[in-house]
């Protein structure tokens, strides 16, 4: 097996194929990359769970196929020169790596131990921008669970009965709204067109107003304030629509105008005058 190509393709496709490389397996090889020189020059990683293949132009001269250390591999590459690295492998699995003055051997392991990546059928593949995948994951990664021993929360078909409602009551700290009416159905405390909000911790207490455009309908409801924070944060629109129910029901929020491109639900917590 023999290559060569320019230092900076080959360490950005090294440092992106080991990002699935396992940091420990009883598979030595997926410790690694594979490299396979064909056509043209391609990197995987793979742990059994998640699988990166990247390609590369790069001058062949020697087709073939090996694994080499992740870590180590991409090491190599980075201290070498901004240059033209030459790879050429033995069939004792003895790799040389040159490139300017610099020289390095190091051992590979055969491509025949590395698993192969599962392949997707067409049938069940799409074609997305780039930009649109990152922005809805970005929207959305906020809100997955954290606990690795429940990584899907079993709900018994009521939101707020379900077990992620149990998560958020345990934050700690709240923020309540509403627009608590008077006997004669006006609002103390605050003008028409405006919501007081209110949150107490052990250190204290903050009360504010915000100016809305609707009607609370005399509602007060509560929640944990870094779960609704974050909601209003990744929404990716300026105003947004807040739709409730009764100070138990999940809130909705949506974009205040246009297309609905997104939907949040944040659950209550439960107040004492509740």
């Amino acid at each position: 097996m023999k290559f060569s190509c320019e230092k900076a393709l080959l360490q950005t496709a090294v440092a992106t194929a080991s990002r699935a490389a396992a940091a420990k397996s009883t598979i030595p090889a997926l410790e690694g990359v594979l490299l396979q020189a064909g056509h043209n020059l391609t990197v995987s990683g793979y742990n059994m769970q998640t699988g990166i293949r990247t390609n590369l132009d790069a001058d062949v001269t020697q087709e073939g196929a090996l694994v080499l250390p992740a870590r180590l591999f991409g090491e190599i590459i980075r201290r070498m020169p901004d240059d033209v690295i030459t790879f050429a492998a033995d069939t004792g699995m003895n790799v040389r790596l040159t490139c300017g003055d610099a020289a390095y051997n190091i051992t590979a392991l055969s491509a025949d131990d590395y698993p192969e990546l599962p392949e997707v059928e067409d049938q069940y593949s799409i074609r997305i921008q780039q930009q649109i995948l990152r922005s809805m994951i970005g929207e959305t990664s906020f809100a997955v669970s954290t606990d690795e021993a429940r990584p899907i929360p079993d709900c018994c078909g009521e939101w707020r009965t379900c077990n992620p409602g149990i998560r958020l009551l345990s934050g700690g700290r709240s923020v309540g709204w509403g627009l608590p009416q008077r006997a004669d159905g006006g609002c103390p405390g605050c003008d028409a067109g405006s919501v007081p909000m209110t949150a107490k911790t052990v250190s204290g207490e903050a009360r504010d107003v915000c100016p809305i455009d609707g009607d609370g309908g005399g509602l007060t409801i509560g929640f944990n304030n870094r779960y609704l924070m974050d909601a209003l944060k990744y929404a990716p629109a300026d105003a947004v629509r807040l739709e409730l129910n009764t100070g138990i029901s999940p809130c909705v929020i949506l974009p205040a105008e246009g297309e609905e491109r997104f939907l949040y639900m944040v659950l209550p917590v439960r107040l004492k005058n509740n």
